[in-house]
C-alpha cells in the first residue's frame, strides 16, 4: 500500500474541503463508507479549539456572540472514509454539527489523510501493484521508474484487459518488450519506450521491422512521450500493409493504467492498518462552515 497512516503527517498537505468527491492525486471520483461515530474520539476542548480559529473572523465582521457560543448539548456527528479504488488514496472526516445559542448552525469537520509513501520506484524488485498505484499518483515520476520494471507494468496493464502477457527477456528481446497472447491466438508484439522526447519515425520503422523478423502480425507501441507526425503516418502507412501497429502516447497509456487498476483496491486494508487506538491519535485540521440561521 503506497498512502499510509503517518501519525505526525499534516492533513493541512493536501486540499480537504470535505465537499469536495475527486483524489487529489489522480482525480477519479472518491467512494464513501460510513464509519461508526466512536472510531475517533474527539474532546469537546479541540472542538471548540477548531471553532475559535474563525470565531474572532466572524466577530470583526458584526456577528454577535449568540450567533457565535456554541450549544455543545445540540451536538450531533458523522464519521465517513473517502478512499480512491484506483491509486488508493484515503482521508478520513468526523463532522460535528452544532447549533450556536440563537440557532445560527455550524459545520466542524475534522480530517486526516494518507500519506504518499516514497517508493524506490527504481527497485527491480519492487512490487508490481504498487508501482502502478504509485505511478498512478505520481505520473511524473515515470522517467525515474526502472525501465525493466515499466516494461513489467505495461505487461500487467494489457494483462488486466484480458491478454495472455509474457514480458521477454531484457538482454535478448529481439526489439519486442511485450508478447502478447498464446498459441492459439494471433502474436502482438509490444514495443516499450520510457522517452522524453517524442518518437521519430525511425523508431516504427524499426519497429515494423522487429515485427515481421519475429513473426507478429500485429504491434504496439507504448511511449512515456508521444509521436512525431511522422511516426503516426508511417504506422498508419503499415496498417494498410496488413501490419497494424497500434501507437500508445503517454496520456492514453496513463488512462489505461487507471483502468486496469480500478477497482482492484481493498478499503478494509485502510481500516485494518489504522486500530481504534492509533486513530484517536491522528492528528486533524479543524475546516469550520457556518450554515444559515433557522
Amino acid at each position: 500500500m503506497i498512502f499510509e497512516y503517518k501519525e505526525f503527517s499534516d492533513p493541512s498537505d493536501i486540499y480537504n474541503n470535505p465537499h469536495d468527491r475527486k483524489c487529489e492525486f489522480c482525480y477519479e471520483k472518491l467512494n464513501v463508507v460510513d464509519l461508526s461515530n466512536d472510531t475517533w474520539l474527539i474532546k469537546d476542548s479541540e472542538i471548540i479549539d477548531a471553532h475559535g480559529t474563525i470565531r474572532e473572523g466572524y466577530k470583526e465582521e458584526g456577528l454577535e456572540d449568540c450567533y457565535l457560543n456554541l450549544d455543545m448539548d445540540t451536538k450531533s456527528a458523522e464519521t465517513w472514509m473517502d478512499f480512491c479504488d484506483t491509486c488508493g488514496w484515503w482521508r478520513i472526516f468526523k463532522n460535528f454539527t452544532i447549533c450556536a445559542e440563537v440557532w445560527q448552525v455550524w459545520d466542524i469537520f475534522f480530517t486526516c489523510t494518507g500519506s504518499l509513501r516514497n517508493l524506490e520506484a527504481i527497485n527491480i524488485n519492487a512490487p508490481l501493484n504498487e508501482v502502478s498505484q504509485y505511478l498512478i499518483a505520481k505520473y511524473q515520476d515515470r522517467f525515474s521508474i526502472n525501465p525493466r520494471l515499466f516494461e513489467e507494468v505495461v505487461g500487467s496493464v494489457f494483462k488486466g484487459v484480458g491478454y495472455n502477457v509474457h514480458v521477454t527477456g531484457y538482454s535478448n528481446d529481439g526489439g519486442i518488450d511485450v508478447v502478447l497472447g498464446s498459441s492459439s491466438q494471433k502474436m502482438i508484439g509490444v514495443q516499450v519506450k520510457r522517452y522524453k522526447n517524442k518518437i521519430k519515425v525511425e523508431q516504427i520503422r524499426a519497429f515494423a521491422g522487429a515485427l515481421l523478423l519475429n513473426g507478429y502480425n500485429k504491434g504496439v507501441f507504448v511511449t512515456t512521450s508521444d509521436y512525431q507526425p511522422g511516426a503516426i503516418s508511417a504506422a498508419e502507412s503499415f496498417k494498410k500493409k496488413t501490419l497494424p501497429i497500434h501507437l500508445l502516447n503517454s496520456q492514453q497509456f496513463y488512462d489505461s493504467l487507471k483502468i486496469s487498476q480500478k477497482s482492484k483496491f481493498d478499503p478494509s486494508e485502510i481500516l485494518q492498518m489504522i486500530s481504534d487506538n492509533q486513530i484517536k491519535r491522528l492528528p486533524y485540521s479543524g475546516w469550520v462552515t457556518p450554515q444559515a440561521s433557522l
